[in-house]
């Protein structure tokens, strides 16, 4: 951890970027060297160098228009997995985020009312394209999927809506109704919108048995809220498993966003000692240590992957243990590991399920989890069809 307490705002923003330019050039030095690898060491070199000529003397900067530039600081290390945490710090006045919830899907803004996805046509007389183009600006993301999960969150921050001018008082929707706006100390979470329609507040893992044969295992999290947890949890999947036909297993980890990637080999090592096959159910909400449960789950089950592509890419930073301290509530965290996955993969980019599923806005409105019935016809269909010719 490095404190910047001491410095001006101007200092802070070179520092940091400094800082964080000679740790991912170092991270990738120690990658075995080929052609790529060098041409992002150099990318990374000349994004700093462009970026520090043009920041000019910012002291005189309020607070947001600060954390709006250390945004911007950020954006500028894409394909790095960095990002700047900035909840505390923004919303200490408990009202930061838009009384409208807006979700984006699809390239469409859609606006959150009364479980209704009604799409926007414009806010405060800015069409929907440039909105998202300006936003972009301050996305520091790898992938196209994972710029569009960040997109998703930014769009409900009154910060950027200030620095870019925009009056987000008015909401335009496509049924040429106009609704006011103002901000709100609720943050709107889009998880209860997407399969499987759970919240971020609920347990970080659930079992349940599907037609009395298929063991389904929602895996929201890589992560305990007590030291065992996951364990118990263990023995509650044994105790199903025992009392129940199970010849077959679903693993959901849509919207999982890390946590320890080490966690769920216990349960690996289950299904493996039982000779049980299945499938991982993914997202463009799967980042970090949930990348490494799809991993796993091909390298040690040889389990399809089954949805929309993950948010990350089969090559990429990880792990962001690295932080500098900007003030006591900002910060920025940056990645101090490399991951190259293509062995498992087989792709460079955002890692792809075997078996794509599309979503359209009429299946997320109908509450139709497209994904889910889809693994499950497979599995009977397919799956365990294959295993009796075995």
């Amino acid at each position: 951890m490095e404190s910047l307490l001491h410095l001006t705002k101007t200092e802070k923003l070179t520092t940091s970027a400094r800082i964080i330019e000679n740790k991912l050039i170092d991270v990738l030095k120690r990658v075995k060297a080929d052609k790529s690898v060098v041409e992002k060491q150099q990318q990374i070199n000349k994004n700093v160098e462009d970026f520090l000529i043009q920041i000019g003397n910012i002291d005189s900067f309020t607070d947001e228009e600060f954390v709006a530039k250390l945004l911007e600081m950020c954006s500028i290390f894409k394909n790095a997995h960095i990002y700047l945490n900035y909840s505390k710090f923004l919303y200490n006045d408990g009202k930061r985020f838009l009384s409208q919830n807006l979700f984006y899907f699809n390239d469409k803004i859609y606006l959150a009312k009364d479980d209704q996805l009604l799409e926007v046509k414009s806010i405060g007389g800015w069409q929907i394209e440039k909105i998202c183009k300006e936003f972009d600006k301050y996305l520091s993301y790898e992938t196209k999927e994972w710029r569009n999960v960040q997109l998703n969150k930014m769009l409900n921050f009154v910060l950027l809506y200030e620095v870019l001018g925009i009056d987000y008082g008015n909401i335009e929707l496509m049924n040429g109704q106009v609704l006011n706006c103002s901000t709100s100390d609720i943050f709107f979470d889009d998880y209860s919108y997407l399969p499987p329609f759970k919240s971020r507040n609920e347990k970080f893992y659930d079992c349940t048995v599907l037609d009395n044969h298929i063991l389904l295992i929602d895996y929201f999290s890589c992560s305990e809220l007590h030291k065992g947890d996951f364990l118990k949890f263990l023995e509650d999947v044994k105790e199903k498993w025992k009392n129940s036909q199970i010849d077959s297993f679903i693993i959901d980890i849509r919207g999982n966003m890390g946590g320890n990637s080490e966690l769920i080999l216990p349960l690996f090592n289950f299904l493996k000692e039982k000779k049980l096959k299945g499938v991982i159910l993914t997202d463009n909400r799967v980042f970090s240590s949930g990348t490494f449960v799809a991993y796993y789950a091909k390298h040690m089950l040889s389990s399809m992957l089954i949805g929309q592509s993950l948010g990350q890419g089969a090559i990429r930073f990880g792990q962001s243990s690295g932080q500098i301290v900007l003030c006591d509530k900002l910060f920025v965290r940056y990645t101090e590991k490399h991951f190259d996955f293509r062995d498992i993969f087989k792709n460079e980019g955002a890692i792809k399920p075997d078996i794509e599923v599309p979503l359209t806005i009429e299946d997320i409105c109908s509450k139709t989890d497209k994904t889910l019935t889809y693994a499950k016809d497979y599995i009977q269909n397919i799956l365990l069809n294959e295993k009796q010719e075995l």
